[in-house]
């Protein structure tokens, strides 16, 4: 038999370039693409093989030997085609966890590997004859029953679960049965051109750009598998209902290493933290997909672990995020949260655990770094968290917030002139629901804008009351969320408030915070204008919890400024006193009203009001109190005005 190799040589340069192209990209580390780098070298070496066995050249016993060699790299290839077909699809663990599963699929490879083992002393199968051709043998038909029954495999499977897959792999994959029948059907009749393995060269590489798609798979600035490859295993875990393990964990002080380390270095401070968590990974000797979710957010997903062991390894991931990292000599510490989910046990979709991954960490208990959802999902606390939204519509359709007042002292006075309107939610099902929890859902989700209007409305009501104005009080101050301050008609709904309850412009001030400030600063600077322009004075709430902003504090027309409690809880430190007395010497000379959040004892009361500070608000004075109550306090403390 003569053969001409041409294909065989050109399949060699095909394959060295897949495999090339292979090596120098980046590409994620799998099932999948483990067995696809198996099946390059193993169609390398059954094309190698068969040009030596071709080769005439070559002794007698390499060309016999690479014979063999050849028939064992192609039988190899067929059901490795099988494993790559069954890893794609999502269901390895299938055969994994499958004794029966195993032997339909490894029992005819084993038996044409003794088959070749018994050729050498019966020739059934093949030979080289006296001539040096290659001579097919009686049985030779055996191999082509286990090449049908591999084909068959690989064709039932992708049939069989064709709805998990995306429609382009799907394509693809089918295509590997038609060309190589073809090429079989080519080869058995015309025997001079070997094309088998310049066949298995072409399939590869419309595997390699249609289904592995590395590109796609991996993200580029973090170098892990990316949220679409992420979102592409959850429909497969979903579809062929695989359990898996999923680590999550989320850098939580992103804004402020972003603004410190500026977007490249913060995305090199990421692959850092991706590369620290691989090598955990490798020590480890974990079959994991690692991804990059989004907003600074990983997950882990594994077949293999228990929930005992996710549990170890979720410390050992808590562990090694949550420290000190140094990027171009810069030292910035990472804080984060860890949470292990089970799929598809704890959610019911692929979108209910995303909407998850996007604020698991707001669910989780305050003092935990590392939570089982299983075991934090029957709390009260979470269950709440996780109802947010049910809670806030409910407290609108059922009127279940109410409007709090807590008592502002004015020092010069000797009195109390006026209050923070402060909102309560009080659920029929959890009872009291923390502002913190309620006020950013209710952001997110817009009903801040109702809610909004329900405090404005309540408070310009109270406000109107004779018996309210009768007892000094001045004025009441209101908090505007962000939401609130970019409102295009907020002057004319304030101003609509206001003449409902024949109240007079003096008679509220609207607190803002720095975040809001900047949020979106030529409308809340327009806003702000506006209403300052009608007489409604403002306060800056807040005041030192962030990266003040000394040119927001004198652009914008705010009358008060109010000093966060962190000023107070740090008053006994040198440096801090330092601060607070330069800060407040600053604020006078700009002619702000300065008012002290969160005084709890009369030694605080006094130091600040030493320091020429106008107002004082704190539970020294009172909590935030009801409105009836508020009343009690007003006749009882305003009548006879505290001794201070």
């Amino acid at each position: 038999m003569n053969s001409i190799l041409h294909y065989d040589i050109s399949a060699i340069v095909v394959l060295l370039v897949i495999l090339i192209s292979m090596l120098f990209r980046k590409v994620i580390s799998n099932h999948s693409t483990r067995i696809f780098y198996s099946l390059i070298i193993l169609s390398l070496a059954s094309t190698v093989f068969d040009i030596l066995s071709e080769c005439h050249s070559f002794p007698y016993y390499i060309r016999y030997a690479s014979l063999y060699l050849y028939y064992f790299s192609s039988l190899s290839l067929l059901v490795n085609y099988v494993l790559y077909i069954i890893s794609v699809i999502g269901i390895w663990f299938r055969l994994k966890n499958n004794l029966f599963r195993k032997i339909a699929i490894f029992f005819p490879y084993w038996l044409s590997l003794g088959m070749l083992c018994i050729n050498p002393f019966c020739h059934y199968f093949f030979m080289i004859n006296q001539d040096g051709n290659y001579q097919r043998g009686p049985l030779i038909f055996c191999f082509g029953i286990i090449t049908t029954y591999y084909m068959l495999a690989g064709l039932f499977s992708l049939l069989r679960w064709r709805k998990t897959m995306e429609v382009s792999k799907f394509v693809v994959l089918m295509c590997l049965f038609p060309i190589t029948v073809s090429v079989l059907i080519f080869q058995t009749f015309i025997t001079d051109y070997y094309l088998i393995c310049f066949s298995n060269a072409i399939m590869l590489i419309f595997l390699q750009f249609f289904v592995q798609r590395s590109g796609e798979n991996l993200d580029v600035n973090i170098s892990v598998q990316s949220y679409t490859a992420a979102v592409n295993n959850l429909h497969t875990i979903y579809k062929v209902r695989r359990n898996e393990s999923v680590v999550l964990f989320k850098i939580l002080n992103e804004q402020l290493l972003r603004r410190y380390l500026g977007i490249d270095d913060y995305y090199l401070l990421l692959r850092t933290i991706a590369n620290d968590v691989t090598r955990i990974i490798k020590t480890e000797r974990r079959e994991v997909d690692f991804c990059y979710l989004h907003d600074s957010t990983f997950g882990i997903f594994s077949e293999d672990m228990d929930m005992d062991q996710m549990r170890l390894f979720a410390n050992e991931i808590e562990a090694e995020v949550n420290r000190d990292f140094t990027v171009k000599k810069m030292d910035v510490n990472v804080s984060s949260k860890v949470c292990v989910v089970r799929l598809p046990s704890d959610f019911d979709s692929v979108s209910a655990f995303l909407t998850f991954v996007g604020n698991f960490f707001t669910k989780m208990p305050e003092e935990q770094n590392v939570a089982i959802l299983s075991e934090i999902a029957g709390t009260k606390d979470f269950k709440m968290k996780n109802e947010l939204d049910s809670i806030i519509s409910r407290a609108i359709s059922e009127k279940n917030f109410q409007l709090y007042y807590q008592p502002i002292y004015s020092i010069k006075e000797k009195k109390f002139v006026s209050s923070e309107a402060l909102l309560r939610l009080i659920d029929v099902k959890y009872g009291f629901v923390s502002p913190a929890l309620f006020i950013p859902a209710a952001e997110k989700n817009g009903a801040i804008h109702q809610i909004g209007d329900f405090v404005l409305d309540g408070v310009c009501r109270f406000m109107g009351t004779k018996e309210v104005q009768e007892l000094g009080v001045e004025y009441i101050e209101v908090n505007l969320s962000t939401a609130q301050c970019i409102e295009p008609d907020l002057v004319s709904k304030i101003s609509g408030f206001l003449a409902k309850h024949n109240l007079s412009t003096k008679q509220i001030n609207l607190e803002i915070t720095e975040t809001a400030a900047d949020f979106d600063p030529s409308v809340v600077d327009k806003n702000v204008k506006q209403l300052a322009q009608l007489g409604i004075s403002f306060s800056l709430d807040d005041y030192g919890t962030g990266y003040s902003n000394i040119k927001r504090v004198t652009t914008l027309p705010l009358s008060i400024v109010k000093l966060d409690k962190s000023f107070v809880d740090e008053m006994h430190d040198k440096m801090m006193w330092t601060v607070i007395v330069n800060t407040i010497t600053m604020l006078k000379q700009m002619n702000k009203i300065i008012l002290v959040e969160g005084v709890e004892d009369e030694e605080t009361f006094r130091a600040f009001e030493k320091l020429g500070c106008d107002y004082i608000q704190g539970y020294y004075f009172s909590k935030p109190l009801p409105e009836k109550e508020y009343i009690e306090f007003l006749k009882k403390n305003n009548r006879k005005p505290k001794n201070a």
